[in-house]
C-alpha cells in the first residue's frame, strides 16, 4: 500500500469512527429522555406487578381515569422547578388490619421503601388490637390491610415519590371467623387508639377503609373523627359496599362531616361508572360522600403470597383518594403555601375536574393531575381559592340562541375545574328585564327578539366577595327562526266560525299572517295564494275581495305550507258597488240636465236681446 493510499484509508476509518461515536452519543442521549406520554416512573414498579396487571399497569393508570402518565410529566416539571431534597415527606397513615411488609411492592429494605421509618430504621407503626408493635396483617382471609396499603405503595412508586410520600401502617382490625365473609372486624376503641397514634406520630393524611351502617352503633362511629382530630390531619374513608344512598342509610365514618367519603367507580366503554353489581351489592353513593375513585378489580399486594391479586370495593378506592390529598399537601409544601388540615380538605375539593352521573345526580371524580396542577391563592379574609379563577375562560352552550322566545343557555365560568372557590355573578337582559344568576355553572332562560342583542357579563369575585378579580363579556350569537309547519301557526285578524269559515261582510277585510315570520330571516320567501293563484309575497296579507263569493286562502314559507287552508265567504261586496255606481249615475244625469237647461236659458236670453235690438231700428 502506498503512503498516499494509507493516509486515505486512515482518514476514512477516522471519519467512520467519528460518525459511529456521534450516532451512539445521539442514541444514548435520547434514550435518557422519558417516552412521550409515559413519564411516570414505570421502572420503579416490580416486574411481578406488570405480570399481574398488564404491561401498561392497571386500567386506572390510563389517561381516561387517573392519567398517571400526565401526572408524571407534571411532577417532572415540578422537580425541575423546586428543590425536593429538603422536603419533609407527607405521611399517610393506613388504619386497617395491618400489613405484610415483605410483599415486593413495598420495596422494604430497598431504595424504593415506602414506609415511614424512625431514627433507628424501624417502621413507624402500631398494633392497637394487641397494644404492641406487631403490624402484620390480621385479616387472614383476604389480607385486607396489605391490599389497601399496596395501592398506596403502587401510586407512590409509579410516580417516583418514595422520597416525598411515606406510609404509616396502624393495625386496628383482625379476622373473626364467626363473622363470616371476609370476617374482618374493627373495634371502635381499637380504631380510636389507632387515630391517636397516627396523629401523635405526625400523620398528615389518615386512610380508613372501614366503617359501618349498623344503626345501633353508627352514632358512635359518626363521631369517631372528632373536630380536634380533623384539625390535625385529613381523614379519608371508604363509603361502603351496599349500593345504598347516604340519604337512606349513611355509612360512617365516610358520611361524617370531618371525613372525605370515597365512592367506588369502575371502568366502562364510556369512562368512569359507579360500581354496581346488584341490589345491596355495589358502591354506596350520595351527597354525604365527597368523591369517586377507582376501586373495582384493583391489582395490589397479596398478603398471603407476597405477590398480587385483584380486589374490589370502596376500600380500594379510598387509598387512591388519600394519595391525591397527599399530592395536594406536597404541592403546597413545594410552593410554600402554608395550610392547615381543615384548609387542605377544602383545597382538595377544588382539585376535581369532572363528574360521573348516577341515579340522576352528579358526583366528582378524583383527579391526580388536578391535585398537582391546582394553584391556590387567598383573599383578604384568608379564604382559599384557585388562582386560575382570575383567568376565567367563560363558555356557553349551545353555541347560539334562536330569535323569538325563551332559550336555555348553560354558562360555565371555568371548564378546567368543577369549582374554584371564587364567587361568580352573571348579568344579562332577558325580555327587556335585567337578570342575575350566581355560580360557576348555571343554566338560565333567556329571551332574545332582536338579532345580535344577546350578551352576558361574568364578574368573578374572591370568596369573601370583596374584590373583583375578573370580568368577561360574552356575546351570544343569535340565529333567525326557521318557520316550519310544526313550529309556526297561521294568524287571522277575525275569528273563524265553528266550521273554520271566515265571513266577510260589507266593508270588512281579513288580515292574515304567520306568527313566527317576524323572527325569520329577511330572505325568507312567503307566498300567499287565493284560489290557488299567487296573490302576495308580503309577510302579512290583507284580503279584500272585490266580489261576493267563496275563496280559499293558504300560505307557504320557503315552499312549505303553514297551517290549514282558510275558507272566506264574502257577502254584500257586489251590491254595495252597484249602489255606488247607481249614485254616481244619478249624480251624473242630474248634472247633465242642469247643463242642458242652462244652455237653453242662455240661448233664449240671447234671442230676446237680438229681437229687441231689431225692433228699435224699425220704429216699432
Amino acid at each position: 500500500m502506498t503512503a498516499a493510499r494509507g493516509a486515505s484509508h486512515r482518514k476514512l476509518v477516522f471519519i467512520a469512527v467519528l460518525l459511529l461515536s456521534a450516532a451512539l452519543l445521539f442514541c444514548g442521549f435520547f434514550s435518557l429522555l422519558p417516552p412521550d406520554g409515559a413519564a411516570y416512573a414505570s421502572g420503579a414498579l416490580p416486574d411481578g406487578y406488570y405480570a399481574a396487571a398488564g404491561g401498561d399497569g392497571d386500567w386506572y393508570f390510563s389517561e381516561d381515569y387517573l392519567d398517571l402518565a400526565e401526572a408524571g410529566v407534571i411532577l417532572a416539571r415540578l422537580r425541575a422547578e423546586y428543590d425536593f431534597s429538603e422536603l419533609e415527606p407527607v405521611v399517610i397513615a393506613v388504619i386497617d388490619t395491618g400489613v405484610n411488609t415483605d410483599a415486593e411492592i413495598f420495596g422494604t429494605g430497598t431504595d424504593n421503601d415506602v414506609f415511614l421509618r424512625n431514627a433507628v430504621g424501624d417502621i413507624v407503626g402500631r398494633n392497637t388490637v394487641d397494644n404492641n408493635a406487631d403490624i402484620s396483617d390480621g385479616a387472614t382471609a383476604d389480607s385486607h390491610g396489605t391490599h389497601v396499603t399496596g395501592i398506596l405503595a403502587l401510586l407512590i412508586r409509579a410516580l417516583g415519590l418514595t422520597d416525598c410520600v411515606k406510609i404509616m401502617p396502624v393495625k386496628a382490625g383482625e379476622y373473626v371467623a364467626s363473622l363470616g365473609g371476609s370476617g374482618n372486624s374493627f373495634d371502635y376503641n381499637d380504631v380510636a387508639r389507632a387515630i391517636d397514634f397516627a396523629l401523635e406520630n405526625g400523620a398528615d393524611v389518615v386512610n380508613l377503609s372501614l366503617g359501618t351502617d349498623n344503626a345501633p352503633i353508627t352514632s358512635r362511629w359518626k363521631d369517631i373523627v372528632s373536630e380536634s382530630d380533623s384539625e390535625q390531619a385529613v381523614f379519608v374513608a371508604a363509603a361502603g359496599n351496599y349500593a345504598n344512598s347516604s340519604g337512606f342509610k349513611p355509612f360512617y365514618p365516610a358520611a361524617s362531616e370531618n371525613v372525605i367519603g370515597v365512592m367506588n367507580y369502575e371502568e366502562s366503554e364510556h369512562g368512569a361508572r359507579l360500581h354496581y353489581v346488584e341490589t345491596n351489592k355495589g358502591s354506596n353513593y350520595g351527597t354525604l360522600y365527597d368523591v369517586c375513585a377507582p376501586g373495582t378489580d384493583i391489582v395490589s399486594a397479596d398478603g398471603k403470597t407476597g405477590g398480587y391479586k385483584a380486589m374490589s370495593g370502596t376500600s380500594m378506592a379510598s387509598p387512591a383518594a388519600a394519595f391525591a390529598v397527599a399530592l395536594t399537601a406536597l404541592k403546597c409544601r413545594l410552593t410554600g403555601f402554608d395550610t392547615s388540615p381543615d384548609e387542605l380538605r377544602e383545597m382538595f375539593d377544588l382539585t376535581f375536574r369532572d363528574t360521573l352521573e348516577y341515579d340522576g345526580a352528579e358526583y366528582p371524580l378524583l383527579s391526580v393531575t388536578g391535585a398537582l396542577e391546582a394553584e391556590f391563592a387567598r383573599d383578604a379574609s384568608g379564604n382559599v381559592y384557585l388562582a386560575s379563577a382570575a383567568d376565567a375562560e367563560a363558555a356557553f352552550s349551545p353555541d347560539s340562541l334562536t330569535l323569538g322566545g325563551y332559550g336555555t343557555l348553560t354558562l360555565t365560568a371555568d371548564e378546567d375545574w368543577l369549582d374554584t372557590g371564587a364567587q361568580y355573578r352573571w348579568d344579562y337582559v332577558s325580555d327587556g328585564m335585567k337578570m342575575t344568576a350566581y355560580g360557576s355553572r348555571v343554566t338560565i332562560g333567556i329571551a332574545v327578539y332582536v338579532p345580535g342583542d344577546a350578551s352576558v357579563t361574568l364578574t368573578v369575585y374572591t370568596p369573601d366577595g370583596r374584590e373583583e378579580i375578573a370580568r368577561k363579556q360574552l356575546n351570544i350569537p343569535t340565529e333567525y327562526f326557521v318557520p316550519t309547519a310544526e313550529n309556526s301557526s297561521l294568524t287571522l285578524s277575525m275569528r273563524a266560525d265553528d266550521d273554520g269559515t271566515v265571513t266577510l261582510s260589507e266593508g270588512e277585510t281579513l288580515v292574515l299572517g304567520v306568527d313566527t315570520l317576524r323572527y325569520a330571516s329577511p330572505d325568507t320567501e312567503t307566498v300567499w295564494y287565493v284560489n290557488g293563484r299567487e296573490a302576495s309575497r308580503e309577510q302579512s296579507f290583507e284580503f279584500d275581495p272585490a266580489e261576493d263569493g267563496v275563496y280559499t286562502l293558504f300560505v307557504t314559507v320557503n315552499g312549505v305550507r303553514i297551517g290549514d287552508e282558510v275558507t272566506v265567504v264574502a257577502e254584500g261586496r257586489g251590491s254595495a258597488r252597484d249602489r255606488a255606481a247607481m249614485i254616481g249615475g244619478i249624480c251624473g244625469g242630474a248634472g247633465g240636465a242642469v247643463l242642458i237647461a242652462a244652455a237653453i236659458a242662455v240661448a233664449v236670453h240671447s234671442a230676446r236681446k237680438k229681437k229687441a235690438a231689431s225692433g228699435g231700428g224699425n220704429g216699432e
